[in-house]
């Protein structure tokens, strides 16, 4: 059986970004003539962080439980931002494509 690449493989990267520490920090742009699928998390109990300003809440779960991810899809120009307490810790992970 022959190998077979997969097309636009090359062009895709990884993007892994944890901040802590600072309120409303950009963590991310999305470049031009790109996209980006992935997840957004905080251990905040209110919201994961912003993207292009608005914040992005998420159901109030008790500080021990499991807080939720958030499934995102973002285009060039697009924004994310740390979560609005600088004690939180806001993750961003997922993989940059071409648009």
């Amino acid at each position: 059986m022959a190998l077979t690449g997969i097309v636009g493989a090359a062009s895709a990267k990884s993007i892994n970004i944890e901040v802590q520490g600072t309120a409303n920090q950009t963590m991310y742009t999305v470049p031009d003539g790109k996209k980006f699928i992935g997840k957004m998390w905080t251990n905040g109990s209110s919201c994961f962080g912003k993207i292009n300003g608005v914040n992005m809440r998420h159901p109030y779960v008790h500080t021990s439980g499991i807080k939720p991810l958030l499934d995102i899809t973002l285009y060039a120009g697009d924004i994310v931002q740390s979560s609005a307490t600088a004690s939180d810790y806001t993750t961003l992970h997922g993989t940059e494509i071409d648009a």
